[in-house]
């Protein structure tokens, strides 16, 4: 969210809380990661791997001048009505965005495993986008001299881009058409369709392909330096949707009057009346959908990580790490402390605190757990949103569905991994196995030492 839960929260009253904030506009978004994939192949000094996932973004703005119209109408906060009220709405719009991305790469250790340097290539696949942007939306209200009432007038004009998101030939000529049978994710799963679900989630129409490069050096065992840049070489992608449609027009509302006859009664002629008066209003206003030309652009975020890292044991480490992520939806820019706690083969944490080095973003606390479930299989949980998760769950605990007062966003990331013939831990044993052997106990050595003695005064008597 673009403001914290104790601005939207503030009171019960959500509507008159969204209108006193200091913005135009709220934003309020969700981004979902899905990495469905991940293999890779450690082949003499070379490190092979390949992978495939999807990212969902949606975004909603809500004109805060809007909030106002729908809590007070016309009249300001102090509920008093301004006869000469205009409006002005056209901040209010959403977008939508999923992207495909299969990627490869290689990794080389160089110099007796000091340095290691890995290349990918990503290629991006637009699989569906939709946007819906209001150039006018406004609503005026002035006074008739002739009729000595007011007038409201209302502008209107949205354009409506989608890709990927209706059925292929699926008639949208006016609102009442838009439904969810309409939209093609959905038809598969009503189907059953799952294998042209998973064929529809992993292409897309429009593509294209970046490059990312990564270095780590260890200059001593301790240490280790790395820097990685990603979403290098990419070129914007903007083209024409599959659908692109219009919803504009303007309509002028005056009052009525009405003066009652002999025989009148609320029943009949004043309601008829009022019916044909609203009617009048709701013929005025179009729900038509007219074709237009219409465009979608997507922007492959880059994104630079530096850090380096101290190595207090053999799996464990305390390090400082930067991050820079721009060209997308959440920019953002963190310089952060962080560590790797290893608990031994079935168990790991990894925490950090990551301070934000813009004024859009907080402060994160990072914690992560990873836990050793079968000889191959590992279980990842954690969130670089710490201490709103924990509140929230102190909350459920207790029974209640609460948030922290500074909470403007959640994140969790969970996963499932496994890795086959993985060697380091019969190494480690084996490497324990030969300490064994050349380091004897105390009293072991003086086993050794009297059989020495012995033998030499054997020798000596003979």
């Amino acid at each position: 969210m673009s403001e914290t839960a104790g601005s939207i929260l503030a009171t019960s009253d959500v509507l008159q809380n969204i209108h006193e904030l200091s913005s135009d506009q709220f934003n309020m978004g969700n981004e979902t990661q899905i990495d469905a994939l991940q293999i890779g192949l450690k082949i003499g000094d070379n490190f092979l791997f390949a992978g495939n996932s999807t990212n969902i973004g949606m975004e909603f703005t809500l004109d805060n001048d809007l909030v106002s119209f729908i809590k007070n109408g016309m009249a300001n906060e102090n509920g008093e009505l301004d006869l000469n009220y205009s409006g002005n709405f056209d901040a209010l719009g959403m977008r939508f965005q999923m992207i495909n991305s299969t990627y490869f790469g290689l990794q080389r250790i160089f110099l007796d495993e000091k340095l290691r340097v890995g290349v990918t290539y990503h290629m991006n696949n637009y699989v569906a986008g939709a946007k819906l942007v209001a150039n006018t939306f406004s609503l005026t209200s002035t006074e008739n001299t002739a009729t000595g009432m007011n007038s409201l007038d209302l502008d209107y004009d949205f354009n409506l881009a989608t890709t990927g998101v209706f059925i292929a030939g699926t008639p949208l000529d006016s609102l009442n058409q838009l439904s969810p049978d309409a939209i093609l994710p959905t038809s598969f799963l009503d189907n059953g369709n799952i294998s042209g679900l998973i064929n529809y989630a992993t292409s897309g129409s429009q593509s294209n392909g970046t490059f990312g490069f990564g270095l780590t050096y260890s200059p001593i065992k301790q240490i280790d330096l790395q820097f990685s840049m990603s979403g290098l070489g990419a070129s914007d992608l903007t083209f024409s949707s599959d659908i692109g449609k219009s919803l504009s027009g303007s309509a002028t509302v005056d009052g009525f009057s009405y003066s009652s006859a002999s025989g009148d009664t609320l029943a009949s002629a004043v309601s008829s009346t009022i019916a044909d008066y609203t009617e009048s209003i709701q013929s005025g206003i179009s729900t038509d959908l007219v074709d237009a030309m219409q465009s979608l652009t997507y922007r492959t975020p880059q994104i630079t990580n530096v850090s380096l890292s101290y190595n207090f044991t053999k799996y464990s480490y305390l390090g400082v790490h930067y991050v820079d992520r721009k060209h997308s939806w959440n920019d953002y820019t963190y310089l952060g402390f962080n560590t790797m706690i290893w608990l031994g083969r079935n168990a790991q944490l990894k925490g950090g605190y990551y301070m934000a080095m813009d004024e859009f973003h907080k402060d994160r606390i990072n914690a992560a757990v990873q836990f050793r479930l079968t000889p191959v299989v590992q279980f990842y949980i954690g969130s670089t949103t710490v201490g709103d998760v924990a509140t929230i769950g102190k909350e459920v605990l207790n029974g209640r569905l609460g948030v922290g007062a500074s909470t403007s966003s959640i994140n969790v990331s969970a996963g499932v991994s496994m890795a086959f013939f993985d060697k380091r831990f019969k190494k480690d044993d084996k490497e324990e196995k030969a300490k064994a052997v050349q380091s004897l106990s105390p009293a072991d050595q003086k086993k050794v030492d009297d059989a020495q003695k012995n033998s030499a005064t054997t020798k000596d008597n003979k």
